[in-house]
């Protein structure tokens, strides 16, 4: 599972850690009006494979529940989560296939 699902309340925080989190190849999804309704946005979760991030203590699994409310602890709590979600998933599954580096191709203008 590398695509995560942005709740609202923790649409400011994924702002800031994005850029790290696309460095270690998670695709970050928002939705176009923040204020969906948690089932909307644990139905889209299961359709993609993805994990919701969220601060909402009731929200369905999968998710990824974020307690701190300073940005550098709940980035430290998010990796440990990330990596804890990882860990579950077996080998074989291909939801979650290894992270492919592009590769530049020289002269082509890219």
């Amino acid at each position: 599972m590398r695509t995560l699902i942005v709740d609202a309340c923790t649409a400011g925080f994924m702002k800031y850690v994005e850029k790290r989190l696309r460095l270690m190849g998670y695709t970050v999804l928002y939705p176009r009006v923040y204020w969906v309704d948690d089932d909307f946005l644990h139905m889209y979760a299961r359709k993609v494979g993805g994990i919701v991030v969220t601060m909402d203590k009731g929200f369905p699994e999968p998710k990824i529940l974020i307690r701190k409310n300073k940005y550098e602890e709940a980035w430290t709590e998010l990796c440990r989560q990330l990596r804890r979600v990882r860990e579950t998933v077996s080998e074989g599954d291909v939801s979650c296939p290894p992270r492919q580096v592009p590769i530049a191709h020289v002269g082509s203008g890219f």
